[in-house]
């Protein structure tokens, strides 16, 4: 153990007594249940073989493990499954990390929910490859699609549920349209001048996934698509293009990394929180008409660190509660994960925008209240 891990190690077992870090009261996972869903979340600091984020040097690790397993169903193992570190070269791939997350789960009762397949924006070497040609682009789909297959057959009957194409519509909520500047996304363009003529990189990555493992979930997900806005419209009008055709979408995700003015900074023109939330309901439900399962795949709600520290963290509850209530009376809604579990990073520092229900020592928050209020079922 590095001497910078051994400090966080000490610094973290002075805080923290050895006990639980349960809250009184119901567990997250028993409310949810109750009302059929699943809540999780993600474990960003397993990479493995990659000290201290890896769960055998991290005391970060180990406190968010015990409250994952007294309050979580469904679990992300971070960065892990992202194409950037599994997907090595043509044909090698890097899953021991992944494995041993995938066996904790198993031993805790918890599902596994794979994030970023097909985000091969992640892969530095992917993107060297030309695809000016017929054959430069045929050449690249089949890298791509090998890749497709391999990891999800590595996975079927492990992973419940996978994020299969992820954050490739452009990123404001006041555009529309396609990430097209990657290589995969190229190789299946008709036009790489037309934004919009790139579906079908979209219908042949969820039905590789789907013929590599018809059990698991597929979903569809991106950010600053959680309110009606022009990049929820155009991701509207996608699963609808894509159902027609007979893509197996079977959910759509809504990343929801927030902020306490909720995001009014990135422009989307919603100026009192009113308007915020009753077009977070609109969307929400408006998705759920078209039959697909929702799910809220990386809630987290950062404070203004510029600002009164209690007053923010109130105002982050509130807000906390608030999404969580929306999203638990739509229907078809299934399942909520939160980006991260305490306010620490896997190193041991503070996270300064403390944007996650339990605190830097593992205690819950006003915002973990806030969400267990939401899911109680009323008497």
């Amino acid at each position: 153990m590095n001497r910078r891990v051994l400090l966080a190690w000490l610094m973290l077992t002075t805080l923290i007594p050895a006990v639980s870090f349960a809250a009184d009261g119901p567990s997250l996972r028993l409310l949810a249940e109750r009302r059929g869903l699943a809540i999780g979340a993600n474990l960003p600091g397993l990479i493995f073989g990659k000290a201290p984020n890896n769960w055998e040097q991290s005391p970060t690790i180990r406190i968010e493990q015990s409250i994952a397993a007294e309050h979580f169903s469904i679990m992300t193992a971070g960065w892990e499954m992202y194409p950037g570190q599994s997907w090595l070269a043509p044909g090698r791939y890097e899953f021991r990390g992944s494995d041993v997350f995938i066996r904790w789960c198993q031993d805790h009762n918890l599902s596994v929910h794979g994030h970023g397949l097909g985000y091969g924006c992640r892969v530095d070497w992917l993107k060297k490859f030309p695809v000016r040609t017929p054959e430069e682009k045929a050449a690249v789909r089949e890298l791509y699609e090998a890749y497709i297959r391999d990891t999800v057959r590595h996975f079927a009957g492990r992973v419940h549920v996978w994020d299969v194409c992820n954050e490739q519509l452009l990123p404001a909520y006041t555009f529309s349209g396609y990430q097209t500047a990657q290589p995969y996304w190229k190789a299946y363009q008709d036009d790489p001048r037309d934004p919009e003529s790139g579906v079908e990189w979209y219908r042949r990555t969820f039905h590789l996934a789907h013929e590599a493992d018809p059990k698991a979930k597929l979903i569809l997900l991106d950010f600053n698509n959680e309110i009606v806005c022009p990049k929820s419209d155009r991701m509207f009008r996608l699963v609808r293009e894509l159902q027609a055709d007979g893509v197996p979408v079977h959910g759509v995700g809504f990343q929801m990394h927030l902020t306490t003015e909720l995001n009014r900074s990135k422009g989307h023109g919603l100026e009192t929180d009113g308007d915020y939330y009753r077009s977070l309901t609109e969307n929400f439900r408006r998705f759920s008409g078209l039959g697909v399962e929702l799910w809220i795949t990386e809630l987290d709600v950062s404070i203004d660190t510029k600002k009164e520290l209690e007053a923010e963290l109130d105002r982050q509850a509130s807000i906390y509660g608030e999404v969580v209530s929306i999203a638990v009376a739509t229907p078809n809604f299934r399942g909520i994960k939160f980006w991260g579990i305490i306010d620490r990073s896997p190193w041991g520092e503070v996270i300064a925008t403390r944007p996650f229900l339990f605190d830097e020592t593992g205690r819950p928050k006003a915002a973990f209240y806030a969400v267990r209020n939401a899911l109680a079922i009323p008497e």
